[in-house]
């Protein structure tokens, strides 16, 4: 592969910085409320002792006193902020990867602790440092952020502070594109976020004034307010309280993908969610089919009883008196004369009691009369309950000064007619909104499964991306014979590997799948075939040959096809494969 193409291809791999905000938001929202308890149990109180220490000191005039105590407490509770915030992202990465063992305990947990304050202790003389370049600032941000994350979530032995620093810095390096854009984003987010909370701050004591009548410093000069320091620096810490928790969600995200990069811990977090989603859909679905089958029991048992009734209800003259035979006709002219009644009429069809009158009408005359006439009673009602309102306000009387009773009455009516119509409001609102909700959770609930399947044309051997169920077994031999009469031994270990799998697959042992490893077929073996430990050993012995001749570029001999043949035969046996297509090999081996 060229570099151009490689670098394409690299591109089509990587998460865009707009997908990993996205999934970040996703994580907030699934993520267990605990978590957020531990964010702002450390990040609240620092950001309060914050603002009152900036108030404080700016204005006090026993600044020069306190400032070495209020100072030390800032301290104290600028690293239990950062103990919590690291609290907050292990529990991000326990809910992205169900897989991670549990925290770190006692004297570790003291010792990684200590590592992340030694390095948050820097952060301030690294940020100024990035804002004097310019040009190092996102790779230090994303450092900081790493640490944090990375804190309680990875085990770096016995050198926490090292290991630390370098895997932060390693991953600050890590789609530094990604990171850039992600920091661009939250610039403007943060912005317009304080521009919002700014505005809240200057509309809620004007509508204070308006309704209630109460001044503040808002109202009387609100240019002065929002120039205020105090006033700034609140606004900014709050700003920080609601943009934080999504950075560090975002960060979290590209911690992981990282460390997957090497590990692929990121497809066994996918199976994971996918084993939950199916555990949580399968009494649902037991329910639906259970409904269903009492659905149809209730209309074969309704299907019955009315041919029996129609049965019984057309016989003959002859052999039932008059009083008691009920002809059809009587019994539908019976039937429409009681659904005529209003109690019934909701029963009824439009299309049979409008049949009669619209049966000269056309189609499209008959729909435009439909909505005119539709249109003419919504206006009509409008145009009665705004007749009504104007003759409400027309015919109020002005009460008199001396009385009380009258003006308390006349107060409760106007409250009372206010909190009626709020209430009539907000029921609308809620149902619009459940409405909303209800669409967008049943909209995209049909799924697609895909499954790998075969593919047309000529298998090429070399290629990554063939899989093992493409082709049965017999197939996989025959090019495993193919490469054998060639003298192409690796091609030929590969096409036989494939044949194993392939056989195994067929009999149900192994569901094969594109994103497995060796690794994951052997653990699936080891529980599925745990008493066959002939099949097992054979498929081991197989795999490690396979993966040293393949992987690894070993030479390889008729010795080892012909072991390797061996044992394809016991996992054969094994697996109760009878005719098996060995025997077409035993002469081009030998």
């Amino acid at each position: 592969m060229s570099v151009p193409d490689r670098r394409k291809h690299r591109r089509r791999r990587e998460r865009s910085s707009i997908q990993i905000l996205e999934e970040a938001f996703h994580l907030l929202r699934s993520v267990d409320v605990k978590y957020y308890w531990t964010y702002f149990a450390g990040t609240v109180p620092f950001v309060v002792a914050l603002l009152y220490f900036v108030a404080d000191m700016s204005r006090s005039s026993l600044a020069q006193r306190d400032a070495a105590l209020a100072s030390l407490l800032m301290v104290g509770l600028y690293f239990w902020m950062r103990t919590c915030q690291a609290g907050f992202c292990a529990g991000l990465w326990r809910t992205v990867n169900p897989h991670q063992p549990p925290g770190f305990r006692g004297i570790e947990k003291f010792r990684y602790t200590a590592a992340m304050w030694c390095i948050h202790s820097f952060q301030i003389p690294l940020l100024i440092v990035g804002l004097f370049f310019a040009i190092p600032l996102g790779w230090i941000i994303a450092m900081l952020q790493n640490v944090t994350v990375l804190g309680y979530t990875q085990d770096f032995g016995g050198r926490p502070l090292r290991g630390l620093l370098q895997a932060s810095l390693r991953h600050s390096h890590y789609q530094w594109a990604q990171n850039h854009g992600i920091l661009l984003v939250f610039c403007l987010v943060a912005f317009f976020t304080w521009i919002n909370l700014v505005a809240t701050c200057l509309m809620v004591p004007s509508f204070a004034k308006s309704f209630f009548g109460v001044e503040s410093v808002f109202t009387l000069s609100p240019m002065a307010a929002v120039m205020n320091t105090t006033f700034m620096l609140g606004t900014v810490l709050l700003t920080y309280l609601v943009v934080s928790p999504m950075m560090k969600a975002a960060y979290v995200l590209r911690c992981f993908y990282a460390e997957s990069s090497h590990t692929g811990e990121d497809l066994m977090s996918r199976l994971a969610a996918c084993r939950a989603k199916r555990d949580r859909d399968r009494p649902r679905k037991e329910a639906l089919r259970s409904r269903a089958a009492i659905i149809v029991i209730l209309v074969s048992i309704g299907q019955v009883w009315t041919g029996g009734l129609s049965a019984e209800s057309v016989v003959d003259p002859s052999k039932k008196s008059i009083g008691a035979y009920v002809s059809a006709e009587a019994f539908e002219d019976e039937l429409l004369e009681t659904m005529e009644k209003k109690k019934y009429q909701w029963q009824l069809s439009r299309r049979d009691t409008d049949a009669g009158k619209s049966a000269e009408e056309s189609w499209l005359s008959r729909r435009v009369r439909e909505i005119a006439e539709t249109t003419r009673e919504i206006v009509r009602k409008v145009g009665i309950w705004i007749e009504d309102m104007m003759d409400r306000f027309s015919r109020r009387e002005t009460p008199s000064p001396d009385s009380e009773s009258g003006s308390l009455w006349e107060g409760i009516k106007k409250l009372s007619s206010s909190v009626s119509i709020a209430l009539v409001g907000v029921v609308i609102g809620l149902l619009v909104w459940l409405g909303i909700a209800v669409y967008r959770k049943h909209k995209g609930k049909e799924e697609i499964e895909v499954v790998d399947g075969g593919i047309t044309g000529t298998i090429d051997l070399q290629s990554e991306d063939i899989v093992a169920s493409q082709l049965p077994e017999g197939e996989w031999m025959r090019l495993a014979r193919e490469q054998i009469s060639k003298g192409d031994g690796r091609l030929a270990i590969r096409a036989l590997f494939l044949a194993s799998l392939a056989n195994l697959g067929e009999e149900g042992i192994l569901r094969i799948a594109r994103f497995k490893s060796n690794r994951d077929y052997r653990r699936e073996l080891e529980l599925k075939v745990r008493k066959l430990a002939a099949l097992r050993s054979a498929f081991d012995v197989n795999t490690t040959l396979f993966e040293e001749a393949w992987y690894g570029w070993h030479p390889v001999s008729e010795e080892i096809v012909d072991s390797f043949l061996e044992n394809h035969r016991v996992i054969a046996r094994e697996s109760g494969t009878s005719g098996s297509p060995i025997s077409a090999l035993t002469g081009g081996v030998s």
